[in-house]
């Protein structure tokens, strides 16, 4: 029997997780000289709701104003979930913003990335563990629909950036808008899709950028609202003079964020409804990496003066678990009628994400930076183009050595799996 319109119940939550002592910020390494933010531009907070079904299991969707979680993170969040609330892997959805001003929550990569406050990661963790209880203790009758349109929001950076060195991927230009209303027809819950960098804030300051000065907006209308990031690992703000990158005022930002919100509403009209009926699922893939080298290499290369292969040898050296497989998490949330969510541990490129639409249709959105991280992942034209995402980040990122060529069928082959599921 099909669900009903209001057979489905909604639960949310939302919570400042803006340090309160100046922190250090992961996303540029050029920040480094300037020691620990002490400087707030805009709040940061973790978002939360919960969905279930008559009868069902619950499921969570959980984002933060972060640049990722770490494995470290998902690991000790899965643990403490489970023994608080009942819940599996499975049932979450965990994902950062990927906004590059905020703090560094995992100690997993090397120091390049940014080095997380060890007091601040035990704040977040409870406040997580908080929000999926508070989410789940009050829930609401809601039915949903869903809307989709054409939407620009960003460019492709590694042509812009590279004065067309590097080859521009076709972008996954879709605005996705799934809002979850109440009995009365008003919105309690608005998730919006799209894929562009937040990285348009590059002061030592913290900020979350234009996705929380877009969400803050929509929560004018909605209880809450959460931005969902895409495949934007191509893709950057379109802020770019002469090849160079300019930074954004909080004004600039604060804008960029209120076109997309205004996008979201634009759209919400033209939504149709969805039949509920939820289902998770999830996959693991190891992806293929060059062999990492001997002990005694490894042992060569820390003692070198590079920064960035240095630091890889020593991550290496200190957990040899590490020195073998890349292993990818892939996680589904199917929401009904062909609509579903599906998520990749990873900073991956747009050529990714129109695999998927190409072959699972447009109504499956796919995310990044989700339940974890393991490195930027590029398609085998970017693999051929070069450039930091295919030659220094398997490094900053602890992998055993690069990516090898056969890496985008093996991932597209299991995203697909999965998705066709």
């Amino acid at each position: 029997m099909s669900a009903g319109p209001h057979d489905l119940l909604l639960g949310w939550d939302r919570r400042e997780i803006t340090p309160d002592h100046p922190v250090p910020l992961a996303g540029f390494a050029a920040r480094a000289a300037l020691g620990p933010a002490s400087e707030v531009s805009s709040p940061l907070h973790l978002r939360t709701i919960a969905l279930q079904q008559p009868g069902a299991d619950p499921v969570v969707i959980m984002v933060a104003d972060l640049l990722w979680w770490g494995p470290d993170n998902m690991a000790r969040l899965h643990a403490d979930v489970a023994q608080a609330h009942g819940l599996r892997p499975d049932q979450l959805i965990v994902q950062g913003t990927h906004t590059h001003s905020g703090p560094q929550p995992s100690d997993w990569f090397a120091i390049g990335l940014g080095v997380s406050d060890p007091a601040w990661v035990d704040v977040l963790h409870e406040q997580a563990i908080g929000a999926i209880g508070a989410a789940l203790a009050d829930m609401t009758e809601v039915r949903v629909d869903f809307a989709q349109d054409r939407y620009s929001l960003g460019i492709e950076r590694r042509f812009t950036r590279s004065g067309g060195k590097e080859r521009a991927a076709e972008l996954s230009e879709l605005l996705s808008v799934i809002t979850f209303r109440g009995t009365d027809g008003a919105p309690v819950a608005t998730l919006f899709h799209h894929a562009c960098h937040p990285t348009y804030h590059h002061a030592n300051a913290v900020s979350a950028d234009f996705p929380g000065a877009a969400m803050t907006s929509l929560e004018n209308e909605s209880e809450i609202s959460l931005y969902l990031q895409g495949c934007c690992g191509n893709v950057n703000p379109p802020s770019y003079r002469d090849g160079r990158f300019q930074s954004g005022s909080k004004d600039d930002i604060d804008r960029m964020g209120g076109q997309l919100a205004d996008a979201v509403r634009a759209l919400q009209p033209t939504a149709e409804p969805i039949t509920a009926s939820i289902a998770t699922d999830r996959a693991e893939v190891d992806l293929p990496t060059e062999p990492c080298p001997d002990i005694s290499t490894l042992e060569t290369i820390a003692a070198d003066d590079n920064l960035m292969k240095s630091g890889w040898a020593k991550l290496l050296l200190a957990r040899p678990e590490r020195r073998t497989g890349a292993p990818m998490r892939l996680t589904k949330l199917v929401l009904g009628d062909g609509l579903q969510l599906l998520g990749l541990s990873a900073e991956v490129t747009s050529p990714y994400a129109n695999s998927v639409t190409a072959a699972c249709g447009e109504r499956t959105l796919t995310l990044g930076y989700c339940n974890g991280m393991l490195c930027y992942v590029a398609s085998a034209m970017q693999q051929e183009d070069g450039g930091y995402e295919v030659e220094d980040a398997p490094y900053w990122f602890g992998l055993p050595g690069r990516f090898t060529s056969d890496l985008e069928p093996i991932l597209t082959n299991a995203l697909l799996d999965l998705g066709r599921r």
